[in-house]
This record gives C-alpha cells, sequence and structure tokens, in this order.
C-alpha cells in the first residue's frame, strides 16, 4: 500500500509545480515594483514642521471655508439690509420736509446707472510668467487679477479684457480656493494657451514694460496692449522687454517719468498699470491718472515742466516690491522725521517747567 501512494502523490507534485510557475510572474512584478516605492520615500525630503503646519492650516481652512462663507454672507445681508432701511428713512425724511417747505408732491427717486462705453481697445495680461513665481506671488497675482476686472467694470469707459496663459497654479487656485470665480467675471476672457501672433494681428501689439525707449503719449483705438502678469519682487530684470523683442512685437511704457518724480523705478504692479489706463481713458490726462493711482510713499513729489528724469528712478527697488506686511514699516519710517523734529520743543517745555518748580522751591520759606 506504501508502495502504490508514491506514484499517486507524484503527479500531485507535478501539477503543483506548473501552477507555481504561472503564478510565479505576478509575484515578481509585485516585488519590482518594491524597489521604486523605497526610490520615491528615499527621493521624497520630509516635511519640516512649519511645512506640516501650513497643510494643516490649509486643511482645516478648505474644511470650514463654506460655512464660514455662508456665515459672512448672511452678515453681508443683513448689513446691506440695515443700511438701505437707513437710507430709505433718511430719504423720506428729507424728501417730507422738501415737500413742506415747496408745497409739491413727492416724487419716488430712481437710482440711474452712468452709461459705459465700451472701446475698441484691448488689454492682454499675459500669465505665462507661473513657473517664475512662489506659492506666496501667485496668491498675490490673483488679488492683482480680480482688482483689474473690478477696475474696468466699474469705470464708465471700458476696455476689452483678455488673460492668455491661465494655467497651472494660477489656474489651481481659481478652480479651487476661489471656486471659479473668475468664470462669473462679464466682459473678460480667458485662456489656458499663449496669445497668438500673426501677420494680421503682429503690427497691433504692444507689451508695456518699463525698461522700454519707447513712451506712450496715447492709447490708440485697436490697438491690444500686452502687460506682464508677474509678481517678482524685481527679481527678473528686462523679463517682459525681452519676450518683446524675442517675439518681433512692439513695446513701451506709460509717461510716468514726464509728470512725476517716482522714489523708485517706474515699475508698478499689474492692477496699477490697469487703473491707471482706466482713468486715463476717462479723463484723457496722463497726470491726473497718475495722481490718483500711484501710492503717495511712492510719489514723493510731481516732475516740473521740462525736467528730464533723475537717478533715483534707478533707487529703491526694494521698497517698490515690500511686501504687503512690510507697508506699515515703510510708513513708519517716512514719517520719522517728523516725530524726531518735534521731541525738542517738547523737552524745552518740559525743562522750564521744571527750573520754574526748582526756583519756586528755593525761594519758599523754611516752615
Amino acid at each position: 500500500m506504501a508502495d502504490q501512494a508514491e506514484p499517486a502523490t507524484a503527479p500531485v507534485a507535478v501539477t503543483e509545480t506548473p501552477d507555481a510557475r504561472t503564478t510565479s510572474p505576478p509575484t515578481t512584478e509585485g516585488t519590482s515594483t518594491a524597489p521604486s516605492t523605497t526610490e520615491d520615500t528615499a527621493t521624497a525630503p520630509p516635511l519640516s514642521k512649519n511645512q506640516q503646519k501650513k497643510l494643516a492650516k490649509q486643511k482645516r481652512f478648505e474644511e470650514t471655508r463654506p460655512a464660514w462663507k455662508a456665515a459672512r454672507r448672511e452678515k453681508e445681508k443683513a448689513r446691506k439690509a440695515r443700511k438701505r432701511e437707513e437710507n430709505a428713512l433718511k430719504r423720506k425724511a428729507e424728501d417730507e420736509a422738501a415737500a413742506a417747505d415747496e408745497g409739491v408732491e413727492v416724487t419716488k427717486r430712481v437710482k440711474v446707472a452712468p452709461p459705459r462705453v465700451l472701446e475698441d481697445i484691448t488689454l492682454l495680461i499675459d500669465c505665462g510668467f507661473d513657473a517664475l513665481m512662489t506659492e506666496r506671488e501667485v496668491v498675490s497675482m490673483s488679488s492683482q487679477l480680480t482688482r483689474c476686472y473690478s477696475a474696468n467694470r466699474n469705470s464708465t469707459r471700458q476696455f476689452k479684457m483678455h488673460v492668455s496663459s491661465l494655467n497651472a497654479r494660477l489656474l489651481e487656485r481659481y478652480e479651487g480656493t476661489l471656486q471659479h470665480q473668475h468664470k462669473k467675471w462679464k466682459g473678460m476672457t480667458f485662456s489656458h494657451d499663449p496669445y497668438p501672433i500673426t501677420d494680421e494681428n503682429r503690427e497691433n501689439l504692444v507689451y508695456l514694460t518699463a525698461d522700454s525707449e519707447n513712451t506712450i503719449s496715447e492709447l490708440e483705438q485697436g490697438k491690444t496692449y500686452i502687460i506682464g502678469g508677474i509678481v517678482d519682487r524685481n527679481r527678473h530684470k528686462m523679463l517682459c522687454f525681452n519676450k518683446a523683442k524675442e517675439q518681433g512685437i512692439a513695446h513701451g511704457k506709460l509717461p510716468i517719468g514726464e509728470y512725476i518724480k517716482m522714489a523708485s523705478r517706474q515699475v508698478l504692479t499689474t492692477n496699477q498699470v490697469v487703473e491707471i489706463m482706466c482713468e486715463w481713458l476717462k479723463e484723457k490726462d496722463w497726470e491726473k491718472a497718475f495722481i490718483k493711482v500711484i501710492p503717495q510713499r511712492k510719489m514723493p513729489a510731481l516732475r516740473k515742466a521740462g525736467e528730464g528724469e533723475g537717478k533715483e528712478d534707478e533707487e529703491y527697488d526694494e521698497e517698490e516690491y515690500a511686501e504687503e506686511g512690510q507697508e506699515e514699516e515703510i510708513v513708519a519710517e517716512e514719517t520719522k522725521p517728523e516725530v524726531q523734529h518735534e521731541q525738542p520743543e517738547k523737552m524745552e517745555v518740559d525743562s522750564v517747567e521744571n527750573k520754574k518748580e526748582q526756583e519756586e522751591k528755593t525761594e519758599a520759606p523754611p516752615p
């Protein structure tokens, strides 16, 4: 019986070996993927404590954002409702007082929006510099695009506006954190690709850059003015100027130096350039546009008629691109001289009062 059992077990062993061979490729594939994962974990640097805190903070923000936005909307609705009631009561009292004085019937006031004119001029914001910006600068650029839309939307004379090369991290921010906010903007178009350059439109393209030697005296109908959509704290010199030359299109700069003495280089943010152009479109006056838009700390004095550009325009690059959190420090530094002038007068007054008190003590008779 033992001799008969051995042949019975032999076929079983033969049948198992092919199965093991057939099942061996998946095991080899599993083992082959293991080195790749170990390589990925080895190459990926560990997150620092600050990075972990930032990721946790961003996660909490994303989780609480809908509830926070809903509460803010309700609060804003309540505030507007109170404001409307207050204004309605105020207008009613004014109308009744006027009717009582003049003896005329009170008519309902109708708010009429000012007419808006769409000019045949295009402002194109080139956002093809995403790879050159940090995460914080991408956030700042998205805020500047929002201000650009608001400035043109609220102007009585409006441009045609287009944003090109909206991709990578800037697009991710609009589609994620900002919840597709840009798709609700009226009169502003977007594209993921760079702006096209053809033989037909090449002569109508003008890239605005402070490094250009060509000064624009007025905005021409039918032209497309390109503005570089980048926040780089002045790290990349001649960036837009070199891009315009490589593409073979015209370039120019706003006539800032002819009207204003800048405390730094004549480089402005993207939204400031758009706001200045909107103001010029309404007033047709560069000086008024510059004074209204450019911050006072960057504009210490108006340039006199016929006065050339000074050397101070090439200095203080760091102040020009100071971060938002540092603006209060810059303002404080500008106001320091005034405080220093006032301190000696106060010290003189204190010294006179102390001298009088000492004289009174010496003249007083002993008890």
